[in-house]
This record gives C-alpha cells, sequence and structure tokens, in this order.
C-alpha cells in the first residue's frame, strides 16, 4: 500500500463505487449463504467489510448438449442462472488491494468469476449514520477495543413535547452520552419515542418505558460517533478528528426542551428489541449520579445480549 495515500473514513453507511466491488458469473451450483460465506473468506483479509449482497441472474441460460455423432446442438437442458453479489468495504485502499492483489477475478466453485468497481445509478442525497453496532465494528478494527469508552451523562422522560391522544398514550426518553475516542470527547444525543395504547396493564408501561431507554442510547451512540473522523494513512497509521462540519452540541447553554426539538430527527433502529426491564426506573423522574452509573451498566450488558 502506498504510503502517501490518505484517505478519511466517517461513521456514515459507505457510497461511492470505489468501496463497493461487483462480482459476476457466480456459479449457480452454489446456495445464497454458501456465496456469502465464501465471499467473506475471501475479502475480508483485505479489510474491513460492510456487508456482501447476493442477488440471483434474472433469466436462465441454455447449455448447448452433444449430439450422438459429437456435433454440438441445442438441447432441452438449462444451465443454473447464477448469481452475482457485491462486496462493501469502508475503505477505498481496501478495495482497490483487492482488485490489484487478485488481477480482477477470483474463483467460486471452479468458475472465474470477475471483479469490478460498482456503477452507482444515482447520487445518494441523504447518507445514514452507521448503526451502533457498526460503529463498534469500525471502531475496534481501526483502533482497537480499548481506544475509546462511552458514559451516560443524563437520560430522562420528556412529558412536555408528547401528545396523548383519547385511546393512545406516548412514552418519550431522551438521552446524552460522551464518547470519548482517544483525547477527544464527542457528546451525542439520542430521542426515542413509543405509542402506547392506553390500558390498566402496568406491565406495558414498563416494556415501553424499557425499549424507549435503550433505544435513545443506542441512538445517542450513534449521534456521537457521526462526528468522529478516522483519516487513515497509506503506512497503517491512523488518526482521530472531530467533523467541524456539523453543528457542536451545546448543552449549556440549550435547555432540555429546546435540545429535544432540535434533535428530535435520529436514525432508525437496527433491529427490533425484545427487552428484559427494571420496573423500578418507569417512573420518568431525572436519574442520580448513582443511577445513571446503574443504568448504564445495565443498558450495555442488554446491548451484549442482544447482539
Amino acid at each position: 500500500m502506498d504510503p502517501s495515500k490518505v484517505e478519511i473514513i466517517d461513521f456514515y453507511r459507505p457510497d461511492g463505487s470505489r468501496k463497493n466491488l461487483f462480482i459476476t458469473n457466480i456459479p449457480g451450483c452454489l446456495t445464497e449463504d454458501e456465496i456469502v460465506y465464501q465471499l467473506y473468506g475471501i475479502f475480508e483479509p483485505f479489510g474491513l467489510l460492510y456487508g456482501v449482497q447476493v442477488f440471483p441472474c434474472s433469466r436462465r441460460f441454455p447449455q448447448a448438449t452433444e449430439s450422438e455423432n459429437g456435433g454440438a446442438m441445442s438441447g432441452s437442458k438449462e444451465q443454473e442462472p447464477g448469481y452475482y453479489a457485491f462486496v462493501t468495504f469502508y475503505s477505498t485502499m481496501h478495495a482497490s488491494r483487492v482488485k490489484e492483489s487478485m488481477n480482477s477475478v477470483i474463483m467460486l466453485a471452479g468458475s472465474e468469476c470477475k471483479i469490478a468497481y460498482a456503477k452507482s445509478r444515482k447520487q445518494l442525497q441523504e447518507r445514514h449514520p452507521l448503526y451502533v453496532s457498526k460503529c463498534y465494528d469500525l471502531i475496534n478494527y481501526f483502533l482497537g477495543f480499548n481506544s475509546w469508552s462511552t458514559t451516560i451523562k443524563t437520560m430522562f422522560e420528556d412529558t412536555d413535547s408528547v401528545q396523548a391522544t383519547p385511546n393512545t398514550t406516548y412514552v418519550k426518553y431522551v438521552c446524552l452520552v460522551e464518547l470519548r475516542v482517544l483525547d477527544i470527547i464527542i457528546e451525542g444525543v439520542g430521542v426515542s419515542q413509543e405509542a402506547l395504547a392506553k390500558s390498566s396493564d402496568p406491565m406495558l408501561k414498563i416494556q415501553a418505558v424499557g425499549k424507549c431507554k435503550k433505544l435513545c442510547y443506542m441512538r445517542a451512540i450513534e449521534n456521537a460517533f457521526s462526528r468522529v473522523l478516522l483519516v487513515v494513512l497509506g503506512n497503517g497509521k491512523v488518526h482521530v478528528e472531530i467533523d467541524t462540519t456539523k453543528p457542536e452540541l451545546r448543552t449549556d447553554v440549550v435547555s432540555d426542551e429546546q435540545l429535544v426539538n432540535e434533535l428530535s430527527d435520529q436514525p432508525e433502529s437496527e433491529q427490533d428489541l425484545q427487552e428484559t426491564h427494571n420496573p423500578h426506573m418507569a417512573d420518568g423522574s431525572m436519574l442520580s449520579a448513582s443511577g445513571v452509573d446503574n443504568l448504564n451498566l445495565q443498558i450495555l450488558q442488554e446491548l451484549e445480549e442482544d447482539m
């Protein structure tokens, strides 16, 4: 790898054709799961992958058969249509290293599959932050497990900006976290709201509160990472910078109510979460310092179990 090259990687879903490889001529004798498994095994040694997508070809091709006198003739057999795939890296340097090292060809089930850069049909108007699990993968790959930490600064229920209907009530929570990466500190905020049918069953409220707390925590982590930039050098060294193009979170001059209203748009959750919750934290009151620490530990343990 050229030591003079420099690449900036952010915590958003990778875009651009130079990070996305297009694999063609994948034989149809393989299943999609087998293809994904083999592609990960081939490409992962070159760098961290964002993901692998496999799609079946839309049409079948006639397969030539031999006649009794040895001549070629068109038979009734049809060749399996096969597959094509997209392999997405976080780094353009990793993707280009694959093409150079393999001469744009890989072998799958005895078939020669070609590698090319994928061509984007349209320019994305809006980029989406990485899900929290992808943020963890990216930071751990480039900087290691001990290079970063998170702390919950506060978590509270927002009762002022929600309006109940005759049959529905809402639970809304706000979380503020502090992300420390090496010697850099970034704050992130997350908001989550759950609709709850009015019922006499108190467990429904407990479940909604627990889900809101977990989701707003995850979104706060995603929000904090969205301001982190990894400056990757060709020699393998990595520096960390803050993306100054995004507005800085000013919690010292913004009230809680303004904070919720201005930052209510957050990325969707990675998956629907099935929770176990603490009923003693369903009252919506402000957390004490010890309560924040206990909640922090509980949520992190639940996240590890879900992931």
